[in-house]
């Protein structure tokens, strides 16, 4: 009989972290679904220092707000359920098959032009490993150092 993880489900304001490597994590907060704000910190995840209370993991700087697919959740650890500061769900952009674009943003999406999408992240679903693969290339190349106060 095989057992299958059951995915967590998508409650807004919940506080996680995202395990890197066997040594760090980094913090994540659950955004309106699918975006999920991700901070710009890692900790040692190991146990060989305390991690951050929830409450710091969401005051740490804002790395980006990416959508992601429940899936990802999977591996997370929660962490508590938090009042959200007032993160704005920034634009992203997509083209369509016959080359339009368009913008997205917290209302939907509407026409643009290529230039009006310049500077802005094209709207892709993250999945889990996608998405770990991004976050470990931010923090992990060239043996990324947490801050000194995480590893007290």
């Amino acid at each position: 009989m095989t057992t299958s993880k059951r995915r967590p489900r998508w409650n807004t304001g919940d506080t996680y972290a995202i395990p890197l490597s066997p040594q760090y994590c980094s913090g994540a907060q659950l955004l309106a679904a699918p975006f999920v704000a991700l901070f710009d910190k890692a900790w040692r995840g190991d146990g060989a220092a305390p991690a951050p209370a929830p409450g710091q993991v969401a005051r740490d700087p804002l790395y980006r707000i990416l959508a992601v697919s429940p899936a990802a959740l999977g591996d997370w650890i929660p962490l508590a359920r938090l009042q959200l500061p007032a993160q704005p769900i920034p634009d992203f952009f997509s083209t369509t098959p016959n080359g339009d674009y368009k913008i997205w943003t917290r209302d939907g999406d509407r026409p643009a032009t290529r230039l009006e999408c310049h500077g802005l992240e094209r709207m892709v679903i993250w999945g889990p490993d996608s998405l770990l693969d991004r976050l470990r290339a931010h923090f992990l190349r060239g043996g990324y150092t947490p801050p000194a106060r995480y590893c007290a």
